[in-house]
């Protein structure tokens, strides 16, 4: 595990805005503390807080968040409308937001080893979703919704 503060992801972000880079790993991040120097034990990573941060990165295009300890998704997600590749897996999600429709130029989804349960209906709005990975959830049948997703290339389960 990465460990870093706060401190150190903002200004990992600020350097990608600075920059314009278009893909953004922090994968494995086990954040010890925040800006006003309480802990975070990792627990549930401060989503809100850093998509704050990341709706600065205009560019931004590829986000990495494997295996950062994400119980659940904020609905806060939907303002990265510039994502095409979004990676979640190693992580322990059981539901995802509506608002993961937003993400309308969203190609590659990577959602393996969480605990989902299911799919929100409007993941159907993903017309560009050409790669989902749900390998390793806690799927009870196969999401009907996914025949929805005509431009799906590769889907694994």
């Amino acid at each position: 595990m990465n460990r870093k503060s706060w401190k150190q992801v903002l200004s990992t972000i600020d350097n990608a805005a600075r920059d314009g880079s278009d893909k953004l790993d922090l994968s494995g991040l086990e954040i010890t503390t925040i800006d006003y120097g309480g802990e975070f034990r990792g627990e549930a990573f401060p989503l809100d807080l850093l998509v704050d941060e990341l709706v600065r990165v205009k560019s931004l295009r590829e986000l990495r968040l494997s295996k950062v300890k994400i119980k659940k998704l904020s609905s806060e997600i939907g303002r990265l409308i510039s994502l095409t590749a979004l990676d979640l897996s190693n992580n322990q999600l059981t539901a995802l937001p509506v608002e993961i429709r937003q993400l309308k130029n969203l190609n590659s989804l990577n959602l393996s080893i969480n605990r989902l349960t299911n799919l929100p209906v409007e993941i159907q709005n993903l017309k560009n979703l050409t790669k989902l990975n749900l390998y390793e959830n806690n799927l009870s049948r196969f999401p009907l919704v996914i025949a929805k997703l005509t431009g799906l290339a590769s889907l694994s389960i």
